[in-house]
């Protein structure tokens, strides 16, 4: 879906991967879609990681959770925005757009 968009889309297979991607690409990564679960390190463990990078960072969380639940996860540390799981690519694309401002 990302491709379809226009962004080249990197992916990680578990929270440790994301995290040594997010270091690695971190000048040209504009936004992370995460998933609250995650092998090794969760979503949790995964945006605070990125924001000791870079405090700037914009995650989207993707979730099967609701949103309450999910967000509540993340207590106070600011998320760019959410997605219910399953969505569609009009949801994936308005999302960025207004996060991105575009």
């Amino acid at each position: 879906m990302l491709d379809k968009i226009g962004y080249r889309s990197l992916v990680a297979r578990d929270g440790i991967e994301a995290v040594e991607i997010f270091k690695q690409y971190m000048s040209e990564i504009v936004l992370v879609l995460l998933d609250l679960s995650m092998p090794y390190l969760n979503g949790v463990e995964v945006f605070q990681k990125m924001q000791g990078i870079d405090p700037d960072v914009r995650v989207i969380l993707c979730s099967g959770f609701t949103e309450e639940d999910a967000i509540n996860e993340f207590s106070d540390q600011k998320l760019a925005g959410f997605l219910h799981k399953p969505f569609t690519y009009n949801d994936l694309k308005e999302k960025i757009e207004l996060i991105l401002g575009q």
